[in-house]
């Protein structure tokens, strides 16, 4: 790679330490903030399984492999059993990637530039104010970014001094990466071997063998793990640059030593694949012997399990501004590469950046004006430029991954073999592998947790790009002084909006009291205004406690399982996170027998708010009618049901807790406090609001109602969509098609509740007066499943024709 910087010193320290202590502080101040109970509630309370001694797989289901709980245990030994405990490993481990991040980062730019992949790490790993923080949630994805990063450093210094040392630590590191996430551990050594199969050695026929298979065997792996796809944009996004990366390393890619000598191809791959199986054989022997085979290879190596077609999400399409984004960094680097071609075509400087540059901000200028006078951006511009952000960094990415394989595929035609290029091939091929972790999930939080190494090589491709720019006619210093300014400036800039929309809360949460039940393995909190849901979990978890023994088995459904972590509860059931599909129906069979043998005297589930879940009721029929013949509800605390068996005789009357606010409320732009005020909305909705549904007269407060509708409302509120979808204005309408959907969806969810309580008749008075209205809607392909769902409350006849 031509690159100035690519030798740059490797030694010091000071620099790697300060990242770490900034990043621990950052993280140590959000500690205790928020709780994800689909997630993390999982996580912890399977970790507490493992820490009073249940195997995995055996015990209890799980995704994840053995690494991360065994871990888990010794944080709960050393620190004790608590959420904290937990966060505060986290949060050492997030710097150390962040540190890890800056080292590896300096073998390809200088330790100014170096600094910008572990920032923008750090500023979109996912925080949602009145929720909770991403790196607070003990996912496997943490400690694997660091063995990822590890595995960069050992291979890096590898193709410089060859010798088996940094191949033992690379085997070491794809087996701990294995070892906490399957998928990602198997990524790992694919790209290991890939760049193995580059960088050394080929003596002998055997050798060239060895390459073909070894890189041919390890790509028809990653294939399989794709679903063979072959078309569409996931196939375009990983397939395609996996198959670049197969045969570049057997051929294109291919270098040995400079001086003729080191290691073998045979000799390294043996040494690799022996260091890998070594403490994986041992740990998986284990497993194999209390499983058997036939389960073994579903639970543990996932085959046969369906888990990609079941948690399935399509890669995002691309938002205009995004796309806008994409087209901004490839006209900057075009203009770049102008400005250089013209100067060594020519062989002077003919060519004075300053008016590009004028030109660029003149643009960008006009841009933000336009914005400011257009955009309604109804969530703040702050939370719509870093979402704008998030869309575009689906598409940056995988240009990165491209860009630089089209770099290192440039360097090969021409012969280069120069440190730099060396160091550009191993984390292009790292960093594409490490990107495959977003399937078969492309949600944010995948992207930018597989992302960390595909962000140094898109910095590098960037740096790359700012040198071609201050080869223009102006002086170097000015030059560097330009460009480089504006990158710092664009980094400050982000790092302001990220904590601007983080610091607020974090303190709120410090300064609070945290009034009410709060169980010792749970102190956490949220802001005040926002804090609704994390108060009804408390709430929940207390009440079940209170009228349970410690040993006492509780049954929660469908993602509530973090309930029983606070209250310190166990479940009757192996199974703690019920997605349709995964359990499956034979799995729901024997829990069956099990509770009409021994039901569990209390069981806790959801009366809304199902997100990803809503279709786990419709699922789980059978468990449902068994259910609702068998307990009745005891207790609601917001979205959470406590649900008592027949034999509970003392049950009590039931206990609601649920406030109530107006509409007005609902015009908020945070996404938590939105959704909150729009369940109090419904909670106090009457049939007289709802007859005269009127959105606010402006555009924004109209799409942050329809939002909030979205997000936590029920069809009863169908007079403001179908208000929305009468708007003159085609953002208003395109808001209330949107909303459409989450309210049939919720209404389908709702009449599944395992309390039972949803009578259709009582949502009548609500939108009778909207029956004849909406029926003009079942001409619209877009609105008709709503349309249908309203007309099945009012006149069932109409919605069947």
């Amino acid at each position: 790679m031509e690159n100035r910087r690519a030798a740059a010193p490797t030694s010091g320290v000071l620099a790697p330490l300060l990242i770490f202590a900034g990043t621990v502080a950052y993280l140590g101040v959000l500690r205790g903030y928020g709780f994800q109970v689909e997630d993390e509630g999982l996580l912890l309370f399977q970790f507490d399984r493992v820490f009073r001694g249940q195997v995995p797989y055996l015990d209890f289901h799980t995704g994840y492999t053995p690494g991360l709980y065994y871990g888990a245990v010794a944080i709960y030994d050393g620190l004790g059993r608590s959420a904290l405990a937990i966060r505060t490993v986290l949060a050492v481990l997030n710097a150390t990637s962040a540190a890890l991040l800056y080292v590896v980062g300096r073998r390809l730019v200088g330790a100014g530039m170096a600094l910008v992949p572990p920032l923008l790490w750090l500023v979109f790993v996912p925080l949602y104010p009145g929720e909770f923080a991403a790196f607070n949630v003990p996912y496997p994805t943490w400690p694997v970014t660091v063995t990822w990063l590890v595995l960069a450093l050992a291979l890096l210094r590898w193709v410089r001094v060859d010798g088996a040392g940094p191949l033992v630590v690379a085997g070491v590191a794809a087996a701990a990466t294995l070892a906490f996430r399957p998928n990602s551990g198997a990524f790992a050594i694919a790209a290991a071997t890939w760049i193995v199969v580059a960088f050394a050695r080929r003596a002998t026929v055997l050798d060239r063998v060895a390459a073909v298979v070894a890189s041919a065997f390890m790509a028809l792996g990653v294939w399989i793990v794709f679903d063979r796809r072959v078309v569409g944009t996931d196939a375009a996004v990983h397939v395609l640059p996996m198959l670049v990366v197969a045969i570049g390393c057997v051929g294109p890619f291919a270098r040995g030593r400079p001086d003729g000598r080191g290691m073998r191809t045979v000799v390294a791959l043996a040494l690799l694949g022996a260091v890998f199986l070594l403490p994986t054989l041992a740990w998986m022997g284990r497993f194999l012997m209390l499983l058997g085979r036939e389960v073994f290879a579903r639970e543990v190596l996932l085959l046969g399990s369906d888990y990609a077609t079941l948690y399935y999400r399509p890669h995002p399409a691309p938002e205009p501004y995004a796309l806008a984004v994409v087209a901004g960094a490839l006209l900057v680097s075009g203009a770049g590469w102008w400005v250089r071609r013209d100067r060594r075509r020519n062989g002077t400087v003919r060519l004075a950046p300053a008016p590009l540059v004028l030109g660029g901000l003149a643009v960008l200028t006009c841009v933000g004006l336009g914005l400011a006078r257009f955009a309604v951006m109804p969530e703040g511009w702050r939370d719509s430029l870093l979402l704008q952000g998030e869309n575009a960094l689906y598409w940056l990415t995988p240009l990165a991954n491209f860009g630089a394989l089209f770099v290192v595929g440039r360097a090969a035609r021409d012969g280069r073999d120069d440190a730099g290029t060396r160091a550009l091939t191993v984390l292009t091929v790292l960093a594409i592998a490490m990107y495959w972790q977003m399937y078969p999930r492309s949600d944010f939080m995948h992207q930018i947790t597989s992302a960390p190494l595909a962000l140094l090589i898109g910095v590098a491709l960037l740096d790359r790009g700012l040198g071609w720019w201050e080869e223009g006619r102006w002086t170097a210093l000015v030059g560097r002084r330009v460009v480089r300014g504006a990158v710092a400036a664009a980094m400050l800039a982000l790092v302001a909006t990220k904590l601007s929309l983080v610091v607020p809360g974090a303190l709120a949460v410090l300064a609070e009291d945290r009034p009410g039940p709060i169980p010792t393995g749970l102190p956490v909190g949220l802001e005040p205004a926002a804090d609704d849901d994390l108060s009804a979990l408390h709430l929940t978890a207390a009440f079940v406690a209170e009228r349970t023994a410690v040993d006492e088995p509780v049954f929660a459904f469908p993602a509530a399982i973090g309930i029983l972590f606070a209250a310190n509860r166990p479940s009757p059931v192996a199974q703690d996170y019920w997605f349709p599909g995964r359990p499956d129906h034979q799995a729901e069979t024997a829990v069956l027998e099990r509770f009409r043998a021994t039901p569990p005297r209390y069981i806790v589930t959801l009366n809304t708010g199902w997100t990803f879940f809503a279709g786990a009721p419709g699922y789980f029929l059978a468990t449902r009618q068994f259910v609702t013949g068998n307990y009745r509800l005891v207790a609601r605390f917001g979205r959470f049901d406590v649900l008592a068996h027949r034999s509970v005789v003392d049950a009590g009357p039931v206990v609601i807790v649920q406030e109530t606010g107006p509409m007005t409320d609902a015009i908020e732009p945070q996404l938590a406090r939105r959704r909150q005020a729009a369940r109090r909305w419904m909670a106090g909705l009457t049939p007289e609001d709802a007859a005269v549904a009127v959105l606010p007269n402006d555009a924004r407060g109209a799409m942050l109602v329809l939002r909030a509708l979205r997000d936590g409302g029920d069809m009863r509120a169908a007079g403001w969509i179908l208000a929305g979808y009468r708007s003159t204005d085609p953002r208003i309408r395109r808001e209330a098609l949107k909303a459409m959907p989450y309210l049939v969806e919720e209404l389908a969810a709702r009449r599944m509740r395992w309390a039972n309580d949803e009578d259709p008749p009582d949502a009548v008075p609500f939108v009778r007066p909207y029956a004849n209205a909406v029926r003009a809607l079942l001409a619209d392909v877009e609105a008709a499943p709503f349309a249908r769902a309203l007309l099945a409350l009012t006149d069932p006849s109409a919605a069947r024709e």
